[in-house]
């Protein structure tokens, strides 16, 4: 695999007509994210993502809810206070200098409960877009320097993350379809990545819970297929006090259904890829139009 690193600040637009010139999985083009900034990399939506491969692999989803984000892409995408606060939690954590570029902390000058204030605030909501910077309120502002403290007490994490590149956008074609990924922190010379998790519970049940139900696994194979790694880990720091931080790797046995379960998400994107509104639309065929259902089994349980 040919590793191409670009060299010049690019856009969405600019990276699009480049992305055409990959034909197959031989090579990996690499942004560093101050040649590609987050923002750009989210208004490049023809690729395929580990976010994507998760939903597609989730049998709870519809055929028809799948087609309408990722092929008629009429759903809006909206950005939660969760996205936000793992954004702000991450830029502390893994770039703490362009933190206070990226965000401020809500004024408390501004009363928004008179006409002025209002006038105000909308006024520095519409600089704040503009400039790129989002507007935390007190509670967010408090958990999010709290990461920037160096509060986590645990050197290893210190000194994997300090042999990383940061934020690395990349591309490359897999199984016939151009992906794309975003990750955190990857040392290419120990072809090693890292993701950062802010978790609730950082016990290792608690954060395999959270790795299952969120499909870690899947976002893990993706990446190490994309940026060409043979090793990945996640470095997970507590929300709650006392204050920790901890190294997870998945292990090898779970990978087995990783990747068994990362295949079928591929099938089922270029079926659904294929299939016009209506063939998406039904849950039925015409031979059986109503479903019947059983009883979930916690209910037979209890």
């Amino acid at each position: 695999m040919q590793v191409i690193h670009k060299r010049q600040k690019s856009s969405a637009k600019s990276v699009q007509r480049t992305l055409k010139t990959l034909k197959d999985d031989s090579k990996l083009l690499v942004y560093g994210n101050n040649k590609l900034t987050q923002k750009q990399y989210h208004l490049i939506t023809e690729p395929k993502s580990s976010s994507m491969l998760k939903d597609f692999a989730d049998p709870a989803k519809s055929d028809y809810w799948l087609w309408c984000h990722y092929v008629a892409r009429n759903v809006e995408r909206k950005e939660t206070p969760a996205m936000i606060m793992g954004d702000a939690c991450h830029t502390i954590l893994l770039e703490p200098k362009l933190f206070n570029e990226r965000y401020m902390k809500k004024p408390d000058t501004i009363n928004r409960r008179t006409k002025l204030g209002r006038e105000e605030w909308a006024e520095l909501e519409a600089k704040c877009a503009k400039a790129g910077i989002r507007i935390l309120d007190d509670d967010q502002w408090k958990t999010a320097t709290a990461y920037g403290a160096n509060n986590y007490d645990n050197p290893t994490a210190k000194q994997l993350l300090r042999g990383c590149q940061k934020e690395v956008s990349g591309f490359r074609i897999l199984n016939g379809h151009l992906f794309k990924g975003r990750g955190d922190a990857i040392n290419w010379q120990m072809k090693m990545g890292f993701d950062v998790k802010t978790v609730a519970d950082i016990s290792p049940e608690g954060f395999a819970k959270q790795a299952a139900n969120l499909r870690y696994d899947l976002q893990e194979y993706t990446y190490k297929k994309i940026f060409g790694l043979e090793d990945f880990a996640f470095i997970c720091y507590s929300k709650e006090e006392p204050l920790e931080c901890v190294i997870y790797q998945l292990s090898d046995t779970w990978g087995e259904r990783t990747e068994r379960d990362w295949n079928a998400a591929i099938e089922r994107i270029t079926r659904v890829s294929k299939m016009t509104k209506g063939e998406a639309q039904s849950y039925t065929g015409d031979d059986d139009p109503v479903i019947m259902l059983d009883a979930p089994y916690w209910f037979e349980r209890g």
